[in-house]
């Protein structure tokens, strides 16, 4: 072969040009084929494969059939180029899922997506044969070595949180208060099944942190559910399948030397463990103070009781002043008047569902709620109530009331009371239609100021805890 180039000649040029001059003269080799074999297949006459290396009497000799490429002549398209060759198999990267969508969580994982992804590489489910590199294919050795490995840089850490789960099956640790924040830990589909988790859970374990595709660290290991190792706990039951009844026991606040409107309250009404209390407020008077006073004697008189302060678009000196005095004896769950709604309705849902996790394992919860009428307008979307369609303000109505439920008293287990606040005569028409709707699921109104219509003081003797009770406090704040 004359016109064809001599192999002194071709084993000068690196393997790229080799490919080029074996497109250009018609020569089909494999894209990833070693150097010696693409002169062989440009050498050899008609398409022969000849791959090895010449004998001493100038033969070449063949290479073994198990490792030669398929050699074809062809005269149009011309080969492609090596990089443009797919990557399949062993060659494609071991990338993470990417995230799903989370408009209240811009900060989460990226492996959330694709639970059910993640639960088959937990399981050790083995992948299907891939195509083995070739030897000479630095690009695909450099791809899937290590590549896991290699995301992962740091040491394990501590983590505590309450769980908020999605509805896909994973969640996350919320680690600074109810609302996402870039610390926040995610839990795999796997755990969550593994250890039934629940939505308000408190858990602690270790944490490794966030591989290189992914935004949040992951949950590596679980210690404590709600306080006591996973494996010791039995099954739990659902907080729906707990039988509700009516309040037994008494939450005194005023004590045997009190005064003032926390003695009106235990003269005329005890509050009772379970109870759901309504205090309403009309115009721009404010039950507040009155919530500031009862969590200060929850906290004093009644420490086996976990108390929590829940305030919703409240303004943010308040919270503060709040959180200050219930440093040692309570706890403050707030978000504030200057954030969406759905911050509103992230801080509020989490808080029910977590003390619904204390109730099942008997714990009594008392919760003061400043602002159950500003949460039926973040349900509303937030607007004024005035211009709200219809379908829209029964929808906030429901959610509010279905909030409000889930105050009571559970037999065999523990109990959730629910102080909260109500507005009325605004001129919004979601706080008045709300807070009409309210006073029918509540066991206990207080009406601050002027009484409500059908409202009257009731004796001393008449107040029970098995009984619908309604006064007013006037003035006394």
């Amino acid at each position: 072969m004359s016109d064809m180039p001599d192999r002194a000649l071709l084993e000068s040029k690196e393997r790229d040009e080799l490919l080029q001059i074996a497109a250009a003269l018609g020569v089909e080799v494999n894209p990833r084929a070693r150097k010696n074999t693409i002169i062989g297949a440009i050498l050899a006459p008609d398409g022969e494969a000849g791959t090895g290396e010449e004998s001493s009497d100038g033969s070449a000799e063949a290479e073994p059939a198990s490792k030669a490429p398929a050699v074809t002549k062809r005269t149009r398209t011309p080969a492609p180029p090596a990089d443009a060759a797919p990557a399949t198999g062993a060659d494609a990267p071991a990338e993470q899922p990417a995230a799903a969508s989370d408009p209240g969580a811009s900060t989460e994982s990226a492996a959330e997506a694709d639970a059910e992804a993640g639960d088959a590489a937990d399981s050790g489910a083995a992948a299907p044969d891939a195509p083995v590199a070739e030897e000479g294919n630095r690009r695909s050795r450099r791809r899937g070595r290590g590549r896991d490995d290699a995301q992962i840089v740091g040491e394990t850490v501590h983590c505590d949180g309450l769980l908020d789960l999605r509805d896909e099956g994973y969640g996350f640790l919320r680690t600074n208060g109810p609302l996402p924040s870039a610390d926040d830990v995610y839990v795999a589909a796997r755990q969550v099944r593994q250890y039934d988790l629940r939505r308000g859970d408190r858990i602690t374990g270790v944490s490794r942190p966030a591989a290189r595709s992914e935004r949040n660290p992951a949950l590596l290991r679980l210690d404590t559910l709600n306080g006591e190792p996973p494996p010791e706990q039995p099954e739990r039951p659902l907080f729906d399948d707990l039988t509700p009844v009516l309040p037994t026991d008494a939450l005194p606040l005023a004590g045997e030397q009190g005064a003032g409107a926390l003695a009106t309250i235990d003269r005329l009404s005890l509050i009772g463990l379970g109870s759901r209390g309504l205090l309403t407020a009309s115009g721009t008077r404010s039950a507040s103070p009155l919530i500031a006073s009862m969590a200060a004697a929850v906290g004093d008189q009644h420490p086996d009781i976990h108390l929590i302060v829940l305030l919703i678009a409240e303004r943010p000196e308040d919270v503060t002043d709040m959180t200050r005095r219930l440093e040692t004896s309570g706890e403050v769950l707030a978000s504030t008047f200057d954030r969406p709604p759905e911050e509103h309705l992230a801080v509020a849902e989490l808080t029910l569902e977590r003390t619904k996790r204390m109730a099942e394992a008997g714990a009594d919860v008392v919760i003061l709620f400043d602002g159950l009428t500003r949460l039926a307008r973040a349900y509303a979307a937030g607007g004024n109530g005035r211009h709200q369609p219809a379908d829209t303000v029964g929808a906030a109505i429901t959610s509010t009331l279905r909030f409000f439920g889930g105050a009571r008293n559970l037999e065999d287990a523990g109990s959730i009371t629910m102080v909260a606040t109500a507005r009325t005569s605004t001129g919004n028409q979601v706080d008045d239609l709300v807070a009409a709707r309210l006073q029918e699921a509540a066991n206990l109104e207080i009406a601050l100021g002027e009484g409500l219509p059908g409202t009257a003081e009731l004796d001393a003797g008449e107040a029970s805890l098995d009984s619908d009770r309604s006064f007013s406090l006037g003035d006394h704040r």
